[in-house]
């Protein structure tokens, strides 16, 4: 099995690392440093996304299996009721 076959059908989770100082000490923090990673990251945008009320990523077929109430059928098509 090849690395991209491999690859291709797994599912994968992203651990980020903050470095909290420049002199690699412990129990030393630099904030703006932290802060700067952070917003370089995009990990301020990933959170202000998430209290927005769009913390989850679902696939298409759990999608349609939860909102398919919103369906209607007309002449063979389907079309979404948005409220």
């Amino acid at each position: 099995m090849s690395l991209v076959q491999t690859l291709g059908e797994t599912s994968p989770q992203y651990v980020r690392c903050i470095k909290p100082n420049s002199e690699k000490s412990a129990f030393l923090f630099e904030e703006e440093l932290v802060l700067a990673q952070l917003r370089y990251s995009g990990m301020l945008e990933t959170i202000r996304i998430r209290k927005a009320g769009y913390s989850v990523r679902i696939l298409y077929d759990q999608f349609l299996e939860r909102f398919k109430v919103l369906l209607a059928k007309f002449d063979g098509f389907l079309f979404f009721f948005f409220f």
